[in-house]
C-alpha cells in the first residue's frame, strides 16, 4: 500500500461493507474483512447486507476480536427491503 492510501485507512471507519457470508460470493468473509480493517489500522467498518440482519454476526464478530481491541463492528438494521441505522 503506498502512503498516501495508508495516511487514508488510518483511524477511517468504512461505512458500507458487504462480507460473506452472503447469498452473493464475497471476496471476504467478515473475520477477514475485521482482520484486514486491523492491519490498515482502521477504527472500524459498518457490515451491511442486502438478505439478512448483520446483528447476530457482528456480535459475534465483535466478541472474538480478541487480537484487536481498536476496531469497532457496527450494523445496520434491516427494515422492510430498506436499511436503518
Amino acid at each position: 500500500m503506498n502512503d498516501e492510501i495508508e495516511s487514508l485507512l488510518n483511524g477511517s471507519i468504512d461505512l458500507h461493507v458487504h462480507s460473506g457470508p452472503d447469498t452473493k460470493n464475497m471476496r471476504m468473509d467478515a473475520m477477514e474483512t475485521a482482520r484486514s480493517a486491523y492491519e490498515a489500522g482502521m477504527a472500524g467498518f459498518v457490515l451491511k447486507s442486502n438478505d439478512y440482519l448483520t446483528t447476530p454476526l457482528t456480535y459475534t464478530l465483535s466478541q472474538n476480536l480478541s487480537w484487536s481491541s481498536n476496531v469497532r463492528v457496527h450494523f445496520i438494521k434491516f427494515c422492510r427491503g430498506r436499511h436503518k441505522s
